[in-house]
């Protein structure tokens, strides 16, 4: 079990208020797609889709979702399996965000979700630097 995740925003993260698409949901530290309209979001559902930002909460359809975008601050994310490693940088999984195995030399596209400041098992809670590491790539 990590330690508390570290959480830092100073003012500087930028939050949005944002309504969770029909039939979908978000996860409270796990990363978020735009969904079908600019309106919307949705839990990110492939490791080739373009991550908007990390939920900070759990909703359902039709609730308002507040999202931490990418670019600055440190937030709560969900280890997936596979875990995490302080300083390594993070991206999606089916179940939480895990280590990137090797960025280039792939064909796959690759969305960097920025790095964990903290290690952790699958269902810990660590820090996640919005700021370092994020877009796509190619890589594992």
């Amino acid at each position: 079990m990590a330690a508390r995740a570290e959480v830092t925003t100073n003012g500087e993260c930028e939050i949005v208020n944002t309504t969770v698409y029909t039939a979908k949901t978000t996860v409270a530290g796990y990363p978020v797609k735009r969904s079908t309209s600019d309106k919307y979001v949705e839990k990110m559902a492939a490791i080739g889709d373009d991550v908007y930002g990390i939920a900070l909460d759990t909703c359902v359809a039709g609730d308002i979702c507040r999202v931490a975008l990418l670019g600055s601050g440190i937030v709560d994310a969900l280890v997936g399996t596979g875990d995490a490693t302080e300083a390594v940088t993070a991206k999606y999984a089916a179940d939480g965000l895990i280590d990137v195995a090797a960025i280039g030399g792939g064909t796959v596209k690759l969305t960097k979700c920025g790095t964990f400041m903290q290690s952790g098992v699958a269902g810990d809670y660590v820090g996640l630097n919005l700021a370092s590491n994020t877009g796509p790539s190619v890589g594992t």
